[in-house]
């Protein structure tokens, strides 16, 4: 048999060369600048995968060490950083991405909205509303690959006849919410404020409320327009709350959030999703508490509150955006507005020369504006603050709710029993008592309101008329 010899096939072995090892760190190249490692990396053996790696990795060297605090945008760390939001500096295209992706993380995972959901989209026609309008529409139908798919209709509450707006401004601002929503691809529902008038049941304590109206589609696109008659009331309603302590502020809007609870149970809608943002979060806090409202505080400022009928929830997407935000936003965008004063504007001259103009929201407001300004934390530590607010243990039977704000209605102590005695505190530190014999506090409708609701009747230029002005559900509420 014949064999090979075996010197031949270690020469063999010797004659092969094992294969360079390829390049997998840029400190093994000595390069400054991506062109200047692209012409030495044509003359070395390596993948593709690896080049493109590398290169990667050197544009991201140059980038950092290129990158300047005070100039560039702190995300991408290339454009210019044209808006300093909480000290850090941002360019448009990396503001406008992280206010959408902020948008959809609450909605996911604060909010829980998720596929086939169908929620009200309640829309003012401010700033804020109207931001919240164009993020939902990115959203939905955004170029982003992560879009969302739940059902939206939109909501807006003409509330012309607060304003003592004319016919022409009136129709003006409808067309621009209409205007909006079909530029969006969205439909949607207009209500009159005043017809607030026209709901038929609505107890918060009883749980009755207006049958449901099956398989309806005449809200869509579709403008409820009320009686004069009702706009007459809604006026005459409106001269008798205080200008003073945001009493007329509170009972508008306690009338809208009435409106809108009236027309989601009618219409089954179980979210409802506001505009309220940051500083009207962090200013709410404390004219709440100063309101005498604090037991109802942590629904009031949460995210999600959760305590009307049928599970209705109102919720609040935009809690934690400051109002520098928003602005941009719109003005990136070119997000369209309703233009509006605060009520508190309208107040007399006497009111107009006290702080706030003598309404305790925009006085908050503008406090916590001033300390933003010197400390670019605060608002957000009192949201942290106010997440951590709960509820105390109430058994859902023993609840009670105030039938015209649907705060709950606390038990009265030692301390509200002597501030009910306290009706006024002129600015000259002056107390005007009120004798415990003429006290008024106890008629039959007070008994059903929170401490709030009953320091709106109680500082009321005529609390009768007052009361004989409401909505007639509201009164049938109290058992009147």
């Amino acid at each position: 048999m014949e064999t090979h010899p075996v010197p031949e096939v270690e020469e063999a072995k010797k004659g092969r060369t094992k294969p360079k090892k390829e390049i997998d760190s840029l400190d093994k190249i000595e390069a400054e600048g991506v062109e200047e490692l692209q012409e030495k990396l044509k003359g070395m053996k390596i993948s593709k995968k690896l080049k493109k790696k590398l290169l990667k990795e050197e544009a991201e060297r140059q980038k950092i060490l290129a990158y300047d605090p005070a100039f560039h945008c702190l995300k991408c760390k290339e454009k210019e950083g044209i808006i300093i939001n909480r000290g850090d500096r941002s360019c448009e295209s990396c503001f406008k991405q992280g206010c959408i992706h902020r948008f959809k993380t609450n909605l996911r995972n604060s909010l829980k909205i998720w596929k086939d959901n169908s929620n009200l989209i309640c829309v003012s026609g401010g700033p804020n509303s109207m931001a919240m309008l164009h993020l939902m529409h990115v959203s939905l139908f955004g170029e982003s690959q992560r879009k969302m798919f739940f059902k939206v209709h939109i909501v807006h509450i003409d509330d012309g006849v607060v304003y003592g707006w004319d016919e022409e401004k009136r129709n003006t601002n409808i067309q621009l919410f209409k205007d909006a929503c079909e530029k969006y691809k969205f439909e949607y529902t207009i209500l009159s404020l005043e017809s607030v008038f026209d709901v038929e049941k609505l107890n918060p304590n009883t749980k009755e409320f207006t049958p449901p109206i099956e398989d309806s589609k005449e809200y869509v696109n579709h403008h409820y327009q009320s009686t004069e008659e009702n706009a007459e009331k809604l006026r005459e309603l409106l001269k008798y709350p205080s200008e003073l302590c945001s009493s007329r502020e509170d009972l508008i809007f306690n009338l809208k959030k009435w409106l809108l609870l009236d027309f989601a149970l009618k219409f089954g809608f179980k979210k409802l999703l506001l505009g309220c943002t940051a500083v009207k979060v962090t200013s709410k806090v404390m004219s709440e508490i100063a309101k005498g409202r604090g037991l109802s505080l942590p629904n009031d400022v949460c995210f999600v509150d959760d305590r009307y009928l049928e599970d209705i929830k109102f919720m609040n997407p935009m809690r934690d955006y400051l109002l520098n935000e928003i602005q941009q936003y719109n003005k990136f965008n070119e997000v369209s507005v309703i233009e509006r004063t605060s009520i508190s504007l309208n107040n007399s001259k006497k009111a107009k020369k006290l702080p706030g103009f003598g309404s305790m929201n925009l006085l908050c407001e503008e406090f916590i504006n001033e300390l933003q300004v010197s400390n670019v934390q605060t608002v957000h530590t009192v949201l942290r603050t106010s997440n951590k607010l709960k509820l105390g243990i109430v058994e859902d039977e023993s609840k009670n709710y105030c039938v015209l704000c649907y705060g709950l209605v606390d038990h009265a102590t030692n301390i509200l029993e002597v501030g009910s005695h306290i009706k006024s505190v002129s600015l000259e530190g002056e107390l005007d008592l009120m004798e415990s014999e003429n006290d008024t506090w106890n008629t039959e409708f007070e008994q059903h309101l929170c401490f709030g609701c009953k320091r709106i009747m109680e500082n009321a230029v005529d609390k009768e008329r007052l009361i004989d002005s409401l909505p007639t559900f509201i009164k049938e509420n109290a058992g009147l």
